[in-house]
Order: C-alpha cells, then sequence, then structure tokens
C-alpha cells in the first residue's frame, strides 16, 4: 500500500471524527520492526499504522499508548486503551492493520469495535 517515503495520512472515522493527522504508515519491515521505539512521546495528533498489522508488544518503550486493531475494510475489531511500556496484546483473527496512537486518544475519540475508519492520504481533504 505504502512505502517507507510516505508522507504522513490523516485517519478518520466514517463520521468525520479525526483520530490523528499525523499517521506514518508502517508497511515495510524496518518501520515496523522499529515502530515507535525510541520515542518518549506522541502529540495527540501523531500514529503509526501498521500493514500489515497484528499483535503489538510495548517492550522498551517508554510511553503508554492506545491501541486498535482493525481488519482489511478498516472495521475496528479491538481496542486497546492505555497500554504501559512492558505489555503485549494479542491482535484478533481478521488483523490486517494495526493502529498505534497518543494514550487517551481513544477515549477522546470514543472509539468503539465495530466503528468504520478511513485513511486520508496527505495534501487529501478530510471528507465525511
Amino acid at each position: 500500500m505504502k512505502t517507507k517515503s510516505s508522507p504522513p495520512a490523516t485517519i478518520v472515522t466514517a463520521g468525520g471524527v479525526e483520530l490523528a493527522r499525523n499517521v506514518k504508515i508502517a508497511a515495510d519491515f524496518r518501520d515496523r520492526a522499529v515502530g515507535l521505539l525510541g520515542r518518549t512521546e506522541l502529540d495527540s495528533d501523531e500514529g503509526m499504522l501498521f500493514e500489515p498489522g497484528g499483535s503489538i508488544h510495548t517492550l522498551w518503550m517508554r510511553m503508554t499508548i492506545d491501541v486498535a486493531f482493525m481488519d482489511r475494510e478498516l472495521r475496528v475489531l479491538k481496542v486497546s486503551p492505555a497500554v504501559r511500556p512492558w505489555r503485549m496484546r494479542f491482535a484478533p483473527r481478521g488483523t490486517h492493520f494495526t493502529l498505534e496512537l497518543a494514550n487517551g486518544k481513544l477515549a477522546a475519540c470514543n472509539l468503539r469495535v465495530g466503528e468504520q475508519l478511513k485513511i486520508v492520504p496527505a495534501g487529501r481533504g478530510v471528507a465525511a
């Protein structure tokens, strides 16, 4: 889908609620392996989308994050708020994308299982 040099994208709900506008898409081995390691915080508009996505760990991370697991159609299968460092979260069957966001973002956006998300490429307006 995307390459390492892809500009950040915006992730929104089908209803137009913006989850993050500066989302890096990790679609190659290196970006998936490194993920958010080395970061001490995420701004509320930042995130990382893993494709293919799957289970995650926060080993060696220095911050708490929110995580959402989605299927191929970007329908939310599971939400894991406030995942602290040195924890694991297992992806449910059918996961194709995993989205890591700033701590508290899932609650702030009221993201729920079953909700439909959209990826808006950089440079395009967000339309509901």
